[in-house]
């Protein structure tokens, strides 16, 4: 799994290419969080198509626990706000828009905030293995 944060809890980039020194972070924790709910809403029975919908679902049904819905709701909702400013950065810039932040480029208090977002998306990420094993965090790429 390609969890972007080191057992420190330093963000991890990409070593090469032309993203070097960037993280994904439709990758690393957008797509890990609303495919975490996915499995879980499909399981409950939950047809809510909003990844925010789906996330009341399952706190309504006790299936997450409150402190855990408060995290992975604030995680989500921050790792928007540095995606759509990213790609509004890179779109005014003339380049495309392509989910990617180099880190580097934030404040420490940015930095520290992506830091905890990232740990949100990793939560999921347990929730879903503990309940449902390995085999459906590979299947979703999460």
């Amino acid at each position: 799994l390609d969890i972007p944060l080191s057992f420190k809890g330093a963000i991890v980039t990409k070593k090469k290419g032309p993203h070097r020194n960037q993280i994904d972070l439709k990758a690393a924790g957008l797509a890990p969080i609303a495919n975490g709910l996915r499995v879980f809403s499909i399981r409950h029975g939950i047809s809510e198509p909003s990844t925010f919908g789906r996330l009341d679902a399952l706190a309504g049904k006790g299936v997450i626990a409150p402190e855990d819905v408060d995290l992975i709701r604030t995680s989500f909702e921050i790792l928007m706000r540095f995606r759509i400013r990213s790609n509004l950065e890179k779109v005014r810039m003339g380049l495309p828009a392509d989910n990617h932040l180099d880190p580097r480029t934030l404040s420490r208090d940015e930095q520290q905030l992506l830091t905890d977002a990232l740990h949100g998306a990793s939560r999921l990420r347990k929730l879903v293995k503990s309940h449902f094993g390995l085999f459906w965090m590979n299947f979703f790429g999460a």
